[in-house]
């Protein structure tokens, strides 16, 4: 796995995008490797937040699903995605 990926799957289980009862992943390093490298291998430098939010959106659709518990759930999903976003953004930047 890159660097960046590596990056990219901390990222993941530090501002986990999935609700905590549908996912372990801050109990294991791997869990998001599959997904960071798929993420990794389709971002690029110069990209703004907004276009690797929508890869990471891509690369997680069939996880995201739908939040249980309302707007709000949404909105604090939305607050995952964006942090993710941004930290990828930071990796790619010399």
């Amino acid at each position: 796995m890159t660097s960046l990926a590596t990056t990219i799957s901390a990222a993941l289980r530090r501002h986990d995008p999935l609700d905590p009862w549908l996912t372990e992943s801050g109990w294991d390093e791997s869990y998001w490797d599959r997904e960071a490298s798929l993420i990794a291998d389709q971002v690029q430098p110069g990209m703004s937040a907004a276009e690797v939010r929508q890869i990471v959106v891509d690369v997680l659709d069939d996880l995201l699903g739908h939040s249980a518990d309302g707007e709000e759930g949404l909105r604090y999903q939305g607050r995952r995605l964006d942090a993710i976003a941004e930290i990828v953004v930071g990796a790619l930047t010399p």
